[in-house]
């Protein structure tokens, strides 16, 4: 096998292709670092990482795809008037004709430029937005809507952590996990068009000795780096997901209970019921679109404790961000309800010490 020649430092302008292969494997080795130290302050910096490499990726996919619009934009003319003059196939020259490739629908090729087209409004926002960026890849098939929706739920994790320190900190190692996994299979997924003959120093150290730089390092250095992950099996996280919300729903339970008389007892359902409604129906509150009672919440623990039995990392995270999702309003309602009571029982036995 071939050796390959390491860089000894950057190159002047604008980066190789290994290089930035290198700086993405990077990343994720350090956000692998950072969960096996533990810690919810190295778990919160893991998450904040993993999250700007994905949009790295993604704005590296988007740059390709928007990168020569006008061309675009006159190829998709080209296409329909060519459909319009009847023909049904795109027709190529002799030299480029392949026996064993059909050619290619009109209509099918149609439908991928106007997936890839984009106004200059449009690609702006596509350039300053993470969620426009996924949208954008979405529509020209770079990944699933469970990847969408698994990474536009892990971005605002990202943000309540890293802006308003207010994600649990059983979720912020959960998403950092899942997160590796799905950069990783990004990393897998988006495929690259162009290699440099040289092998940076710090991506060879990720890779087996004698590397060779390819195509397929990117893929390869995705491999390795989910295998030294501490992301486990797709039925360890899922059952940690589901007896993460499990308890919160439980939590939730106990929170309505001790509404009642301040003391942490079990009422009934009937108690919970009426607490429920004050909570949510009331003048300083929204009203809400349905008011919430106990089979609401039951039929979440139902859910909740379906996700155990998820064998997929993504499926499993998306069923855990969209009962999640469902959860939130209420139980800040809650939370915020139980920090009142709290409140005036401190100032009652304040005001009963002569304070």
């Amino acid at each position: 096998m071939a050796t390959a020649r390491y860089d000894c430092g950057p190159c002047p302008g604008k980066r190789s292709f290994m290089q930035r292969v290198e700086q993405i494997a990077v990343q994720v080795a350090e956000a692998n670092r950072l969960l096996k130290q533990g810690g919810v302050a190295r778990w919160r910096i893991a998450l904040v990482l993993l999250d700007g490499t994905a949009e790295l990726l993604m704005k590296r996919a988007c740059d390709r795809l928007l990168s020569d619009m006008a061309w675009t934009e006159r190829h998709l003319e080209i296409v329909r008037q060519r459909i319009s003059e009847g023909k049904k196939y795109e027709e190529l020259p002799d030299w480029l004709q392949d026996d064993e490739t059909p050619p290619r629908l009109l209509s099918s090729i149609e439908d991928s430029l106007k997936g890839q087209f984009a106004t200059p409004e449009e690609i702006e926002k596509i350039e300053s937005d993470f969620n426009k960026k996924v949208s954008y890849l979405i529509r020209n098939g770079y990944m699933t809507q469970s990847h969408a929706t698994a990474l536009k739920r892990l971005h605002k994790y990202r943000n309540e952590a890293q802006h308003e320190d207010t994600v649990r900190q059983n979720t912020v190692h959960e998403a950092a996990k899942i997160y590796i996994y799905v950069v990783c299979s990004m990393m897998k997924e988006f495929k690259t068009n162009s290699y440099s003959e040289r092998m940076p120093r710090d991506l060879a150290a990720l890779l087996p000795a004698g590397t060779t730089p390819s195509f397929e390092t990117q893929s390869l250095a995705a491999d390795i780096l989910l295998a030294d992950s501490p992301v486990g099996t797709p039925k360890d996280l899922a059952e940690t997901l589901s007896e993460h919300l499990v308890w919160r729903i439980e939590e939730l339970l106990d929170f309505v209970d001790y509404l009642e008389l301040g003391l942490p007892f079990e009422t009934n359902t009937d108690t919970r019921n009426r607490n429920l409604k004050k909570i949510q129906v009331n003048w300083w509150t929204p009203a809400p679109r349905k008011v919430l009672d106990c089979r609401d919440i039951e039929r979440w623990r139902r859910t909740a404790k379906g996700i155990s039995r998820s064998t997929d990392y993504v499926k499993s995270f998306e069923k855990f961000a969209s009962l999640e999702m469902a959860i939130e309003p209420l139980e800040q309602l809650v939370q915020s309800a139980v920090r009142a009571l709290d409140s005036s029982i401190d100032l009652e036995v304040d005001r009963m010490r002569g304070r």
